[in-house]
Parts: structure tokens; C-alpha cells; sequence
């Protein structure tokens, strides 16, 4: 192990941070403090070959990383340098990854939401694999130990308001049950069925179609007034059913209600027991995850140097400024005597940005009275993969239980004040980001949007969705757009997500067509597109733009 100062830079030109991750979590705007690089791994490679680093062309040496004491650095905001690292002799090559405080997959999950997570795979010390290749990194997945106990809590829950209803549908009138009425109390109770159409379990709407039944006199008898009454109040306070709206972690479209009339119930559907009712059916909450965290990488060979450089020297806006000195050697390799070392290519973001933007394509939708109504709350991303050593993503082994892709599940979306986005019709909507896995170059990928219908359920109409099942007023609904990469100025396949890049989206509403009044299976061939989506990428070079 040698004694030596480690250099590199964060770029070279200043440039407004909006350009690059998005808001106050991913340094979007020019207000906020650099969030910065809290956590720093290197770890050293012998390349036999010209670096960067290629999978069977370099050896990792040692089994220990090189961690950055940040109590030992001199920054000059762009340039940084690390007094007194060890690291391996023959070094010639460096995978560097770095990212800040917040989220991880040790962090709770309402912060992995706003901050992300990423799964490291043989970063770690001590790891048995020599190669660059036994480094990958992936998404977290929402579906772990603890929050599978959440969600089958929350399945409980759903199907206890399927009983209630059922007891409710099957109370007596005049010796008949419920759901047999005809005239008035017969419409009430189609009202509450929706007419069989699956429906999904908002406490707004429920309490509605409960109240219209509640208060109306005659000759709805006691036994159903009863039987409405003895689990009423917990649609209205915090109890049992509490989580009724609110999933915390899993989006509300993950369970349905159908009134059946074989059996005279209400039944819960998922996504198991949804395959034979709906097409498509509901997907699989083991296939989301959270979004992306905040990470730096870089794959470079080094500069190094026999002489111990003043503090001067990294001064220079321009790196290539500092390389040019003569007192390195450039394609360097540390021996015994190397006193600095400078990494060659700048650290760069490893993860890429979705801004995603949403307006309606007319200032009128159907039964949509006011599209004040519509609020954007959540994206969903498909085609998410493990991704290498370099943040590209596997082609094999690309998930954890053979999943087909990881689907990206960001929540988090509000305006930087705080406030919910509306939809506007002349306008775009203020913009969502989210941290995205670069994507595999040509894929398509099916990017979802969760809208909530913020009516009043006693005054607003429903909306028609998909196959005519009903978008009702406080209920989540989901619609589908195709983001097609296309190719390149050179005409080669070009990624959905790049690390380093902003993919801009635009998302149309042309009407309800296609809205999912639950979150869809989203490999599904049956699956509806409904969002217009309009694109355009920005570069954003790590040498033009400063991290800052």
C-alpha cells in the first residue's frame, strides 16, 4: 500500500445545477447546497490494457476498497484532493462511485421515496470476485420481509370492507335482501355496485353510496340502516380501516372491488385472483420498487506524480489544466515514491432524470367538469434493470427472482412548494424528476402516470374509463404512454435513459379511454396506451456542466 494525495474533479464549467438532477433531493435548483459525495468508494484495478476498465481486462487488486476521508480534503468547489489515501501499488485504473446522505437501502422507506435507493452488489469489501464484472447495482424493491406484512395488512383490510359490503348488500327489506330491490333502493344499490363494475375501494366513494343509503328513510328498513351503521364510522375516523385510502407504500390501485351476482357478495381483486375477471389484470406489487438514488461514478485510468504538488496547482477551473502539469505522468501506474494521484475523467451523475410534465390535450375532457379536478401524483417507469459496473443495464441475470423488469414506483410528486400539480389544458404541468437506471439501448418502455380525481363524490359525475369502468370522485385512476427511444443523430438505437442525461416528457390526456382505474399489468399485450407522450433529451456532459 502507498501513502499518496488523491485528485479529481466534479467538472469543469460552472452551469446552472437545474440543468442536471431534479429539485431540493437531486439538485435541481440553484438554491440548494450541493448535496454532494457523503460517501466515496474507488476501488483500485490493474488494467492490462489501456484503461478504462473492460470486465476480463483488469484485476482488482486486494479486497479492500479506498475510502475518502472527508475530514482530509481541499476543495475549491470544482477540484477536490485527499491527503494521506492508501492504495494498492500497480493501480492503473479506478471504478469510482459516490453518493450523498438520504435514502439507501438501510434508510426508512417514506425517505427511500423521496431519496431513492440502490442495491450495491460487490462494492463491498472482501468480495470474492476479482473483476469489474461481479459489480452491479439495481433498484429496491418495495416487497421485502416488513412491507409484505404491510401489504397483506392492507389486503386484510380491503377485504373487510368487502364483507362489510356484502353484509350490507344482503341486509332485508320487506323480506327481500338488498341487492333484489328494484325502483329507488334498486338504483341506490346499483349506484353502490357500480352495476358490476369493478370499482376501486376510495373511502369518499364508499361513504357516499353508504350515507345516500343511510338517509334514505323509506322503506329502507332498520336491519339495513343497522348493518350500514355497525362498521360506518370507521370509513370516517382513524381505526381498522385507517389505511383504507392511504397505502403508504404501494400505490391505491392494487386492490378492486366487484359485486358479484353468483354469490351475492362484493369480492376483492388483486393481482392473483384479477386474472380471470379483468384483461388486463392487476400487476404484481413484487415488480416495483423505489426510485433511483442520487450516484456518481466514473471508469478511468490516472495521472500520478513523484512530487508532492501544492495546493495551487488544482486550482484551475479546467481540469485538463491540472493533468497538463508537468509534474505528471499521464497512463500512470502507483509504485512505491507515487506522491498524488489524479483520477483522469470527471465524476459524473451514474443514474439519468425523467421529467415528466403532464396538460390535457383540450380545456375540455368528458364529464370532467373542471380539470382542477386531476392531479398528477405518481409515475410509474417500466424496463428497469440490474446494471453493471458502468451503469449499463445486464442483458442476463437482469433481476432478482426472475422477474421480467423492475417497475419504478415514484410518489413523490408535488411542486417545489410543497403543493399538489394539477392538470392544466394550455399549459404544462410544473415539472416531476425522477431518478431513473440507464435502460437498455432500442427498448421501449412504458412510462404510467397516477392521476387522483379530486371531486366531491355527491356533486362530480364519474368519468368512463377503460371498458367503461367508472374514474369516481376521490379515487386514484392510471393511464399508459409508450416512450419509444428511436435512434440517434447517427442513427444508432438510443437509450430511454442515459446516466448523465434528461429524458423531457410530455404526457397528452386525450380523454379516459384508456384510464385504469387500477394499476395495470403493465406487460400486459391487452394494454391500452392513452398518453400522448412527446420527448426530447438533453445532454448534459459532465466537462460542460458543474455539479454545483
Amino acid at each position: 500500500m502507498v501513502e499518496i494525495d488523491l485528485a479529481f474533479s466534479l467538472g469543469d464549467e460552472e452551469a446552472d445545477a437545474a440543468t442536471r438532477m431534479s429539485a431540493a433531493v437531486t439538485q435541481q435548483t440553484t438554491n440548494q447546497a450541493f448535496r454532494g459525495l457523503d460517501y466515496v468508494r474507488l476501488v483500485p484495478f490493474n488494467s492490462t490494457s489501456n484503461p478504462p476498465i473492460v470486465d476480463d481486462d483488469a484485476v482488482r487488486l486486494r479486497k479492500n476498497n479506498v475510502f475518502l476521508q472527508l475530514a482530509n480534503t481541499y476543495n475549491n468547489n470544482k477540484n477536490r484532493v485527499y491527503s494521506s489515501m492508501l492504495m494498492p501499488s500497480t493501480t492503473n485504473a479506478l471504478l469510482v462511485y459516490a453518493w450523498p446522505n438520504g435514502g439507501g437501502v438501510n434508510a426508512q422507506p417514506a425517505d427511500k421515496f423521496v431519496y431513492g435507493s440502490l442495491v450495491s452488489n460487490g462494492l463491498e469489501d472482501g468480495t470474492a470476485n476479482d473483476l469489474a464484472s461481479g459489480i452491479t447495482f439495481n433498484l429496491d424493491k418495495i416487497w421485502d420481509d416488513d412491507s409484505f406484512a404491510s401489504f397483506d395488512e392492507f389486503k386484510q383490510t380491503a377485504q373487510a370492507v368487502a364483507t362489510y359490503l356484502s353484509n350490507v348488500a344482503n341486509a332485508t327489506v320487506g323480506g327481500q335482501p338488498l341487492y333484489q330491490k328494484t325502483g329507488d333502493i334498486g338504483i341506490l344499490f346499483s349506484a353502490l355496485s357500480n352495476d358490476g363494475h369493478p370499482f376501486p375501494y376510495g373511502r369518499q366513494f364508499i361513504q357516499q353510496k353508504l350515507k345516500d343509503l343511510r338517509d334514505y328513510s323509506y322503506p329502507v328498513s332498520q336491519n339495513v340502516k343497522s348493518v350500514i351503521n355497525t362498521n360506518y364510522s370507521k370509513l370516517d375516523k382513524e381505526g381498522a380501516w385507517k389505511g383504507l385510502s392511504d397505502m403508504d407504500n404501494y400505490p391505491n390501485g392494487l386492490f378492486l372491488l366487484k359485486w358479484e351476482d353468483a354469490t351475492h357478495n362484493f369480492v376483492l381483486l388483486d393481482a392473483e385472483s384479477s386474472k380471470t375477471v379483468i384483461n388486463p389484470s392487476i400487476v404484481n406489487p413484487k415488480y416495483l420498487t423505489y426510485p433511483a438514488q442520487l450516484w456518481y461514478h466514473t471508469n478511468s485510468p490516472i495521472h500520478t506524480s513523484d512530487a508532492e504538488l501544492a495546493n495551487n496547482v488544482f486550482n484551475p477551473s479546467k481540469w485538463s489544466n491540472v493533468l497538463n502539469n508537468e509534474n505528471f505522468t499521464p497512463n500512470g501506474t502507483v509504485v512505491n515514491g507515487t506522491k498524488v494521484v489524479a483520477i483522469d475523467n470527471v465524476l459524473q451523475y451514474a443514474v439519468g432524470r425523467l421529467e415528466t410534465k403532464v396538460r390535457a390535450a383540450t380545456s375540455k375532457l368528458p364529464n370532467l367538469s373542471d380539470l382542477n379536478f386531476l392531479q398528477f401524483r405518481g409515475v410509474f417507469v417500466t424496463h428497469q434493470y440490474k446494471v453493471d459496473y458502468n451503469f449499463q443495464p445486464l442483458t442476463t441475470d437482469n433481476t432478482e427472482d426472475d422477474d421480467p423488469y423492475y417497475i419504478l414506483y415514484d410518489r413523490e410528486v408535488k411542486k417545489n412548494n410543497g403543493s399538489v400539480i394539477t392538470v392544466p389544458a394550455n399549459n404544462n404541468s410544473d415539472a416531476n424528476n425522477t431518478l431513473v437506471l440507464p435502460s437498455k439501448a432500442g427498448e421501449k418502455v412504458y412510462v404510467m402516470v397516477e392521476f387522483f380525481y379530486n371531486g366531491d363524490a355527491s356533486k362530480n359525475g364519474i368519468l368512463t374509463g377503460y371498458k367503461g369502468n367508472p374514474i369516481l370522485p376521490q379515487t386514484y385512476f392510471y393511464m399508459v404512454g409508450e416512450l419509444d427511444p428511436g435512434l440517434d443523430a447517427n442513427n444508432q438505437p438510443r437509450q430511454a435513459f442515459e446516466s448523465d442525461k434528461v429524458t423531457k416528457l410530455i404526457a397528452k390526456i386525450q380523454n379516459f379511454e384508456g384510464a385504469y382505474n387500477y394499476v395495470p399489468d403493465l406487460s400486459s399485450p391487452s394494454l391500452i396506451l392513452s398518453l400522448k407522450l412527446e420527448l426530447q433529451w438533453e445532454q448534459t456532459e459532465p466537462n460542460s456542466v458543474w455539479l454545483h
